[in-house]
């Protein structure tokens, strides 16, 4: 059996699945933020995965990805336009595999984008941290500054290379 399991959901299903989930120990950006990803996920170029973990037999959070033709420099990708793990996963590791909780997303995001890659030519994964915090776990994942492409450094997209050699896109 596999540890974590993910499921695209479909337009009907997204309603019920953000009813289910409870924000309210988050910070009210956080609450904010979730809810203009509640309304984009209705977009037709986006697809929310629900990550579920076997092991300890919860929803530990969920993703919502789109394919990225123009965003970065021009570079086709898949952009990460949301990433949440559930507050009580934040900083955690799961006790199988000793990796945090947020790379097991990542790790899934990586997984997903490879399975894309082998049917369109995308060779990048693209995204933007909510906080420096959270830019210095994707660093640690294998994600790379792309400097200068925010309308602030805060701002400044992440990129991580699915292509097996150092092919540089800036």
């Amino acid at each position: 059996m596999k540890q974590f399991l993910s499921t695209p959901l479909t337009l009907d299903e997204l309603p019920e699945f953000y009813k289910s989930l409870d924000f309210s120990e988050d910070t009210d950006s956080t609450q904010e933020y979730v809810a203009i990803v509640f309304e984009e996920s209705f977009l037709s170029q986006n697809i929310v995965h629900k990550i579920y973990c076997n092991f300890i037999q919860e929803f530990i959070g969920f993703t919502m990805l789109r394919a990225a033709d123009e965003d970065v420099d021009g570079v086709p990708g898949i952009m990460v336009e949301y990433l949440y793990l559930q507050k009580q996963y934040r900083g955690e590791e799961d006790k199988t595999t000793s990796k945090p909780y947020s790379w097991i997303i990542l790790n899934y995001i990586v997984e997903k984008s490879i399975e894309v890659q082998n049917i369109i030519a995308v060779n990048h994964i693209y995204l933007v941290p909510v906080t420096n915090d959270v830019r210095k776990v994707y660093e640690k994942f294998g994600f790379e500054n792309l400097p200068e492409t925010g309308s602030s450094q805060n701002e400044d997209y992440m990129v991580f290379n699915l292509l097996e050699e150092d092919i540089s896109i800036v």
